[in-house]
């Protein structure tokens, strides 16, 4: 048997009875549970603007394009994949 928390069970009239009960529902925003892994090269190009400081061979944690920008360098694929993924 459904329960209801507004109509009452006795009703036995004909009709369309609708209750919404959003007890269930989430709350909030929520938190973005995709891992992704982008692999490729960073600038080494001599007449690149910034090469980057990121170690070679190392997974960085990156939750903003800057970070990106920062660690692999300015325009580079990496930095660009990121971009277009955040």
């Amino acid at each position: 048997m459904i329960s209801f928390n507004n109509i009452p069970t006795t009703t036995r009239t004909p009709g369309v009875n609708v209750e919404v009960d959003n007890s269930r529902a989430l709350q909030g925003l929520l938190a973005n549970p995709h891992k992704v892994l982008i692999l490729s090269q960073k600038n080494v190009e001599a007449n690149a603007t910034n090469l980057g400081n990121g170690a070679s061979l190392t997974l960085y944690q990156l939750t903003r394009e800057s970070i990106a920008e920062g660690y692999f360098g300015t325009e580079s694929l990496l930095h660009r994949q990121t971009r277009i993924f955040k």
